[in-house]
Formats: structure tokens, sequence, C-alpha cells
């Protein structure tokens, strides 16, 4: 983990003990169910409809604005391309099975526009994202092999929810970050409750 990111965790961590202070609700610890679709990079190796699954707490400012931590896993499903090559008479058929998962911690800011328990909010959040990406290569000759790498770099996403209630909620979002250099981004859907 590099020095930014031990910076901003505990950033994050001092933003979440002094927060509650300035609630003016109690907070609220939330679940957060998700499809995800790959957008960026990590669509190279898995295009693949995938999952999302968060713990959140939100924390009230005022009427029409919280604070919302957010600890979120995501997980595209491994898609196996199959290569074949034919080098002179020897037809040989390789295949490549890749599939990425992310780890991302961090806080979104919501505004609400309206005021009461239901209506449209936005909201954009900034965190620690670890990506890990992986592919599992199975050669003709019978031999395989794994080649996995993983980083952690900054992350952040912008996003549109629905509150029917104080409890549940649906949104869809946009999350960014940065793996060797390229931005590696995927989008979700999915439904909110809170406790």
């Amino acid at each position: 983990m590099s020095i930014l990111s031990h910076r901003t965790l505990l950033g994050l961590a001092v933003a979440a003990t002094l927060v509650p202070a300035l609630a003016a609700e109690a907070p609220q610890f939330g679940l957060q169910a998700a499809i995800m679709q790959p957008l960026a990079t990590v669509n190279n190796f898995s295009n693949r409809t995938g999952f999302a699954v968060a713990a959140t707490l939100e924390l009230s400012l005022d009427a029409h604005q919280s604070l919302r931590p957010r600890f979120e896993y995501t997980k595209s499903p491994a898609q196996t391309t199959t290569l074949t090559t034919s080098p002179g008479d020897i037809i040989s058929t390789d295949s490549v099975s890749s599939s990425g998962q992310h780890y991302y911690l961090g806080a979104d800011y919501l505004i609400k526009p309206f005021t009461g328990s239901q209506g449209v909010y936005l909201f954009v959040g900034l965190g620690v994202c670890k990506t890990s990406l992986k592919q599992d290569w199975n050669y003709s000759s019978s031999s395989s092999e794994e080649v996995g790498t993983d980083q952690t770099r900054v992350g952040y996403c912008a996003g549109l929810g629905f509150a029917f209630s104080r409890q549940l909620s649906l949104e869809s979002k946009v999350t960014v970050s940065d793996f060797n250099g390229l931005t590696v981004s995927w989008a979700t859907l999915g439904a909110s409750f809170k406790f």
C-alpha cells in the first residue's frame, strides 16, 4: 500500500470519528446489493456483469446533506477466451480465464434537494480502491499458469439515487480508479436498505 493510501485511510478514520458529533439525526447502518458492469480497462479482463455488496453508515448533517462512509466489494466473474494457433502442422488450443475484483473504502457526500424521507438524491465519493486482476492460462500441453496483480489507489464515484422511504432506496453510480496508469471504472445499479 502506498503512502498516499495510508494518509487517505488515516483521514477517513479521523473523519469517521468526528462526523457523528455533527450529525443532525442518529446514524443509520445500511447494506447495499447491486449488479456491476465493468466500463474501462477491467473490460479487457472480463466484460461480464458481476455483483457488488456494501456496508454503509449514513450520518445526516441536516435535512439536505449526509455523509456516508462505505466499504464495498465488487466482483466481475471469470470470462474464458479460447486462443487457437497453428504454427506449421501443429494446432495448439490455449484458453485464458480473466476476472477482476475491487475493494473500496471511502465516504460519500449526499445532497438531498427535497425535504422528507422520499425523493431523489445525488452523491459524490472519495476513497481508497484496491483493484485485483487475475488470469488463469490453460495450455494445450496440459500445463497451466496463474497471473495476478493488484494495486491500491485513490478512487472516486458519482451517482444518483431515489429514496422510497427512510429505509429503502435505489441507486446507480459510476466508480473510477487507476490501475498501472490506466483508468479502471465500473457502474453499479442496486438497492440500499438502512436499519
